[in-house]
């Protein structure tokens, strides 16, 4: 059976109940690049203290917010850009403008996975299909 391609896409942070950690007053879900701008990223915050640790985001689980349980996962330009080379890999088809549209140096979160991945019912078919 030949291995299904699950890369790290980026790195999010967690508090103790494993809770990702966002921007205050928002229910935004960010992933970056790196473990240091996740770090800085709580530090901007207010919550650095509340970090227990910072995880890796792998496609899989990416796939599992937004594709099966409907919610959305924001990127930035780095991981927006890994998001959709690891999907156009697993053989998806990512909506091409907004792929196009990705500044791969952008330091916000303001890529959504949804957004990147267009016609989600399409997507999920094509993985359901991998079975």
């Amino acid at each position: 059976m030949e291995v299904k391609h699950n890369p790290v896409i980026g790195f999010s942070i967690v508090d103790n109940d494993r809770r990702i950690i966002g921007p205050p007053g928002t229910t935004i879900d960010p992933v970056f690049h790196s473990k240091e701008r996740a770090l800085a990223a709580a530090e901007r915050y207010g919550r650095r203290e509340d970090v227990s640790e910072t995880v890796e985001e792998y496609l899989e689980g990416i796939f599992n917010v937004v594709i099966w349980d409907e919610g959305d996962i924001m990127f930035d330009g780095r991981c927006a850009k890994r998001f959709i080379k690891a999907c156009r890999r697993r053989g998806l088809r990512p909506d091409k403008r907004a792929a196009k549209a990705i500044d791969g140096s952008e330091r916000s979160n303001k890529y959504s996975a949804r957004r990147l991945l267009g016609n989600i019912d399409l997507n999920r078919s094509i993985l359901l299909s991998e079975v």
